[in-house]
């Protein structure tokens, strides 16, 4: 069985698709002849709270958990002076500072390693290869400081190594808007980037269009996609029943880009012109300051407790609440190029899915293709939608939905596809 080194900051209990998806090469890799060495940091229970990314690890020390099927190593993570700012006076004071702590932190890890608060995975790999021979190493972002430990393991041990972008680095949006993004943060770690990129023997990401940009600006290196995928042993074995209300569920985060206010407004419209009282709308896992309850509050839904929020759950405990739902949600912009995790978790569901804004993208091929439900472009196409599905909704209590060829998405398919680009690299 050959060996692979993962790298990976985001991994359980963290409760977050960053995490699930190197979880599930722990999970499946040695099936396909892959013994995976996973080298994280130590996430404790609940660590889902903003506060609690920069809070020093309740574990002291470096675990590890070696079975046949893979290796787990937990290293502990030390808050430092930036951190400990944000947990003695929290998120809203000394907020310039904070901002400008990060943006130093940020770019000076790469090149000094004292300032990189996450150097003892690196530490920690380059101790288990010292003592373990590995065919391939992964690094999977971000944060993308791992790349950097993936080049330098690569360079000491002469091992070839694979980048996975979960996300866009400098080739996305990135950096924002700020004059200190444009003219410090993209040109100290753009040509960074290229390089790690540039020497990696095959580099992944969970969508087509983060492969295609990446192929643009970068080029040389092959790209392939291996999608995030959702969890089939998670599945209940008969699907919940749905709740007694008409129930709408989004799932995640929002976005200040994603058009929240227009559905809001959409949904009061149509819940007051057809005067229903039997409906309800969650949130799941979906952050609740200040800033993102100021985007309800406009809304009659939400003023009438018809909106509830619930915190980041248990991945199974999400699942049966996905199954009992009438009508999943996912909202989008056109032009967006995205492809948001949650909608395999909706696809595995079973539930109609409905896609508001973001034609012409890489959701509505797949949401199309699969059979999953609608997108709507405009308000008239959304009031179609949900008249439909309240309408069946009244008649027989549920609404009927056949997603096809959906075993393509499956978390262990996917990492399946991945051993076979694993297999290539090293031949």
């Amino acid at each position: 069985m050959k060996t692979v080194l993962i790298l990976a900051y985001d991994f359980p209990p963290l409760r977050s698709a960053g995490a699930q998806r190197p979880a599930s090469w722990y999970r499946h890799l040695h099936v396909s002849g892959w013994y995976p060495a996973v080298v994280t940091r130590h996430w404790d229970p609940g660590s889902e709270k903003p506060e609690n990314f920069v809070k020093s690890s309740n574990s002291k020390i470096l675990t590890k958990e070696c079975t046949p099927s893979g290796s787990l190593i937990r290293v502990p993570y030390k808050a430092n002076f930036r951190d400990r700012m944000i947990l003695k006076y929290g998120l809203t004071k000394f907020r310039f500072i904070r901002r400008m702590l990060s943006f130093i932190i940020s770019v000076l890890r790469f090149y000094l390693p004292c300032a990189d608060p996450s150097r003892a995975i690196y530490r920690s790999a380059a101790a288990y290869l010292d003592e373990n021979p590995a065919d391939l190493i992964i690094a999977t972002g971000e944060p993308f400081i791992l790349f950097k430990y993936a080049f330098l393991l690569s360079r000491k041990y002469k091992i070839p190594y694979l980048l996975d972008y979960r996300d866009a680095w400098n080739t996305g949006d990135r950096p924002d808007g700020s004059l200190a993004g444009k003219i410090i943060h993209f040109p100290l770690l753009f040509f960074l980037e290229r390089k790690y990129f540039r020497h990696a023997i095959h580099v992944t990401t969970p969508a087509r269009c983060y492969a295609e940009k990446l192929r643009r600006i970068h080029g040389g290196t092959e790209v392939s996609v291996i999608m995030n995928g959702f969890q089939a042993e998670a599945l209940p074995p008969e699907s919940p029943a749905a709740t007694d209300n008409f129930t709408v569920i989004y799932s995640g985060k929002l976005y200040p880009w994603q058009p929240l206010e227009v559905f809001l407004s959409i949904l009061d419209s149509w819940l007051e012109e057809h005067h229903i009282r039997d409906f309800s709308m969650l949130f799941i896992g979906t952050d609740t300051d200040g800033s993102v309850l100021r985007r309800f509050s406009q809304s009659k839904a939400f003023g009438s407790d018809r909106i509830q929020f619930t915190g980041r759950l248990d991945y199974y405990a999400y699942i049966r609440l996905l199954h009992s739902a009438h009508l999943l949600l996912l909202l989008s912009k056109p032009g967006h190029a995205w492809l948001n995790a949650k909608l395999f978790d909706y696809l595995a569901a079973g539930r109609p899915v409905l896609m508001f804004q973001g034609r012409e993208g890489e959701m509505e091929t797949i949401i199309r293709s699969a059979n999953a439900g609608v997108v709507a472009g405009e308000k008239d196409e959304a009031v179609r939608v949900l008249d439909a599905c309240y309408r069946e909704y009244r008649a027989n209590g549920n609404i009927a939905t056949k997603p096809i060829d959906i075993d393509q998405y499956s978390r262990e398919r996917q990492c399946a596809l991945l051993a076979e680009i694993l297999d290539r690299c090293v031949v």
